[in-house]
């Protein structure tokens, strides 16, 4: 009897111990920045997805320093049908369905914003709810999520790429010139 009660013991162990070793799926935005009147895509990103066959997301951020233009499909959403709503000023709502469900590391969504705020502003972007369904039951999956955080930096001092191969290229003429004048 004292045999099999410590079988049992270990196998229950043992199953504990699989089931905490496997991780469970994070939804993360990651912290990002870019300068002021420029546009930024942003991807929301799950790690560890499993089975995922649908999720319905809402994201707040700060109206003042961001401006949400658009969202795209993710790497791991592509064969999804993907809607959004962008009425709400300060606030995103996702939702997909995929009929084949998602599985491992990816992005979900990218949201294109427009930088509007001023140097050293920031935004938290922040997953406020979110919902999501395994696509074979229908169990509701619950997802922990890892917020970010949008910077506004600096416009930079040194001259873009192009302005440097444009004067590159207009001293390059001027000395050609030159040359061929003697």
């Amino acid at each position: 009897m004292k045999k099999n009660m410590w079988y049992t013991f270990v196998c229950i162990l043992l199953i504990i111990t699989c089931c905490s070793l496997t991780q469970a799926a994070t939804v993360i935005v990651p912290d990002t920045e870019k300068e002021s009147g420029k546009t930024i895509k942003i991807p929301i990103t799950i790690e560890n997805a499993d089975n995922i066959g649908g999720m319905n997301i809402t994201i707040s951020y700060e109206n003042t320093v961001l401006n949400a233009q658009s969202v795209e499909k993710g790497t791991l959403t592509t064969d999804a049908l993907l809607e959004y709503d962008l009425d709400t000023e300060g606030v995103i709502k996702i939702i997909w369905v995929s009929t084949e469900g998602i599985d491992g590391d990816g992005s979900l969504a990218v949201i294109s914003f427009d930088v509007i705020g001023n140097a050293d502003d920031t935004s938290n972007i922040d997953v406020t709810s979110i919902e999501a369904a395994d696509v074979d039951t229908l169990i509701d999956i619950i997802i922990p999520v890892q917020n970010g955080i949008f910077t506004v930096t600096k416009k930079s001092d040194t001259p873009f790429p192009t302005e440097i191969t444009f004067i590159a290229l207009a001293l390059s003429l001027i000395i050609v010139t030159l040359r061929r004048k003697k």
